[in-house]
């Protein structure tokens, strides 16, 4: 059997051009997102942050190993 993946499978039936500028996309506006949140949070809350950091860093590889692997 294969796992297409419930989210990035659905990537699966374009063409391998159009794969990576969608998901290269999607990574693009998660980290502006992150920037975003990141300078709306308040400085004392360090733990959310970092949080946060840990969330993309882990959505990030994700998406790069889906346009590395495909």
């Amino acid at each position: 059997h294969f796992n297409s993946g419930a989210f990035l499978g659905s990537f699966s039936g374009y063409s391998p051009v159009l794969r990576v500028v969608s998901v290269s996309t999607l990574g693009v506006s998660l980290v502006f997102w992150f920037l975003v949140f990141q300078w709306l949070i308040p400085g004392r809350l360090i733990p959310l942050r970092l949080a946060l950091s840990l969330a993309l860093a882990g959505i990030l590889g994700n998406v790069i190993d889906r346009i590395s692997r495909g």
